[in-house]
Parts: C-alpha cells; structure tokens; sequence
C-alpha cells in the first residue's frame, strides 16, 4: 500500500469533525457495537472511504497503516478496528482473506492431505491477513474490465493481458490477486491454465452475459490462440513497416548520391520486406476469417438452443385436443343441469296445495266472532276496589 501522505491532512481537514477536539475525543474511543455508536460508524465509513478515494494507491490497506493515517496529536483511534469489522459486516469493506476463501470455494479449491497434515503436527498457521478492501474501487477495476471486453469482443484474456490494461492504477501484485480472487468469488470470472503452442499460460474466462459459461472449452482455447497470433502478426507488421520506411529513405539517398550499386540492393531489400509484409497480411487475413466463422458457429448455436428451450416451453404448455373437447362437453352438461334445477325451483305448486293456501287465507280475512250476552253485560270498574281489613284481635300468648 503506497499513501500521500502529503495529502493526509489536507484531505482530513476537509471533515468538519476532525478540527472539533471534544467530536474526535468521542470518535477515538473504543467501539462497543452499541446503537448509540452509530454515530462513530457513520463517520468513519465516510473517513476511510475519502482515503481510499484521494490517499491510498491500490484497493487494500492493512488497518495498522489506517490506524497510522488516522494518528491525531499522537493518539491513533481505538475505534477504527472495531469500526472497520461492523463495516466488513455490512459489507462497506471486505477483507482480503475473506475474498481468497470466497475465490477458493469458487474454484473448489482443496487442501492437499500433505499441508493439511504438516500444520496440524507443526501447528502452522498462515500468517493473518489484515488488510482492508474498498469495495467501491473493486467495482470501478471490474467496470474497467468488463468494458475492455465489450470493446475486444472477447470473454477469454491472459492473466497479463489484464495486468497490462490495469497498468495505469498502479495496482501492486497482492491488489492484482484480490482483484482476480474478488472476480472470481462473485462468479464473474474463472482463471485457470492451459497449454497453448507448447507454452502453459495463465487464462482469465469473464462472464459478460448472464448465461455464459466460465467452464474453458476447446472454443475458448482456439479463439485465444488465433487472437495471440494476431497480436503477434500485427507487431510483425509494425516492424516490417518502419524497416520498409528506412529502407526506403536508403534508395532515394543512393540515388541521389548516385550509388547505383546500392541502391540497388537496398530497393531488393525493399521488395523482400514487401514479400514478407504481404504474408503476413495474409495470415492475418485467414485468422481473422477463421476468428468470425468461430464466432458466427457460436452465435448460430446459441440460437439454436434457443430456440430448442422455446419449443420445448411451447410444447410443455400444449393443450390436448381430445382432453379440452372432453372438458368443453362436461361443462355444457353441468350448464344444462343447472338449468334445470332453476326451473325445477321456479315452477308453479301442485293445485290441491294451491287451494288449501287459499282457502286458510280466507279463513284469516273473516270478522272476528260475537261474544256471549253475559260476558257482553259484564261490567269492569274503572279503578281498584278497596281492600277491606280484618277486625279481629290477634292474641299473643
């Protein structure tokens, strides 16, 4: 990890806590992981990632260096450990070996039994790994990558290829293998070896479509092995060009000096070069014929099981004939019947009923009967009658 460190405290200035010593006294202590700490979370996620952003060259940093940028007036921050493990957690960060288990897990990477075996007699352990990851910069890397490849037209590269492309962030060997491993982990890449013209190459497989598969086949290696010879027929060519150039600028300067003896055989070396330029030109004619028939297989298969999956989906959603008719029919039987069961329900009563109906609706219509002339000659008083009280004497013995 390489740091300006000359930027360092013009870049934490900036933060309008770092000048208040009572905010920075609070933020330098401890981290417990409480909801009231949010606050040291809050600030030290922004702290670290303006860092990151305008300080550090690369996408990692061990936190002993961030605890050194962080230093104020001799006081390194208790906090940021703790900080920086919630942040990892939540996924504002990473850690770098976290990426390589993911990676190895990816590629079913396993411990042979010989190392498993020496450490658990030797007690070896790998030696921790600290270092910090921006997340933020891993992406903009991928973005990079995955536009390169959009603009080659390729999904296939040289593990150097790449570190050439990234050549400009001045990316160190381990920032370059966290890079790979984090490509690889997510499963947007699969790096792997292969022997191509008697050589063992390193190759790197990205995933540019949501369906392409990372596993390498014997496509993958010939449209990388024609894409290297083109590179290499190219350079070729460059060089010949510039030797034709000079070559020539030797002809006109004999001639002009009247050397004909020589200009002479600088104009056969002249005619040699063309020769030479117009196979090359030539082979890189039928490389690049071969290159865009590979590609035209590729893309006509690529429909073809299309358009195999569709068919298959249509036919997986078929309708039998014989199962609707039968269906159709079961239907119209059910809509019949329950027609007649709306007639039946609506249809008028049996006559016998009808008339007694009637004939008990006659009966309640009738005027009320006459009373008997006793019971017509009764007379009811208006209000109670008096109570008449006993007169006699009760004894008490």
């Amino acid at each position: 990890m390489e740091v300006y460190l000359n930027e360092r405290e013009k870049i934490l200035n900036s933060l309008s806590e770092w000048s208040d010593d009572w905010q920075m006294h609070a933020l330098f202590c401890a981290y417990d992981g409480s909801e009231n700490e949010e606050f040291m979370v809050e600030f030290w996620k922004k702290a670290v990632n303006l860092i990151f952003e305008l300080c550090i060259k690369g996408v990692s940093a061990k936190q002993e260096s961030l605890s050194e940028v962080f230093t104020r007036k001799g006081r390194r921050p208790l906090a940021l450990e703790g900080v920086l493990q919630e942040l990892c957690k939540r996924g504002h960060f990473l850690k770098a070996s976290d990426i390589k288990h993911k990676a190895q897990s990816a590629q079913n990477v396993k411990e042979s039994w010989g190392n498993w075996l020496g450490k658990l007699i030797w007690k070896q352990e790998e030696p921790q790994d600290t270092r910090i990851v921006s997340v933020e910069k891993l992406d903009s890397l991928k973005k990079e990558i995955f536009e390169h490849t959009v603009q080659e037209d390729r999904k296939v590269f040289l593990k150097d290829e790449i570190k050439k492309l990234l050549i400009r962030f001045h990316l160190s060997e381990e920032d370059l293998e966290i890079l790979f491993n984090y490509l690889v982990g997510e499963k947007l890449a699969k790096v792997s070896e292969t022997e191509i013209g008697g050589k063992t190459l390193t190759i790197v497989k990205f995933k540019v479509l949501q369906n392409d598969d990372l596993e390498l086949n014997s496509t993958d290696s010939a449209c990388l092995s024609l894409n290297l010879t083109l590179k290499s027929i190219e350079k070729q060519l460059k060089k010949l060009e510039e030797e034709k150039n000079k070559t020539h600028v030797k002809v006109l300067e004999k001639i002009k000096n009247k050397d004909k003896k020589s200009a002479k055989n600088f104009l056969t070396r002249e005619k040699l070069i063309d020769s030479e330029i117009e196979k090359l030109t030539s082979a890189r004619n039928n490389c690049e014929e071969k290159l865009f028939s590979i590609s035209s297989s590729s893309n006509n298969l690529t429909i073809f099981q299309a358009l195999k999956q569709a068919n298959k989906a249509q036919k997986d959603h078929q309708i039998n004939i014989d199962e609707l008719q039968e269906t159709l029919d079961t239907a119209q039987d059910l809509h019949l019947r329950n027609q007649e069961v709306e007639e039946a329900l609506a249809a008028p009563q049996d006559p016998e009923e009808e008339s007694e109906l009637l004939k008990e609706l006659e009966s309640l219509g009738e005027p009320p009967r006459e009373l008997p002339k006793e019971l017509d000659e009764l007379q009811v008083p208006d209000a109670p009658l008096p109570v008449k009280r006993a007169t006699e004497q009760v004894e008490f013995e």
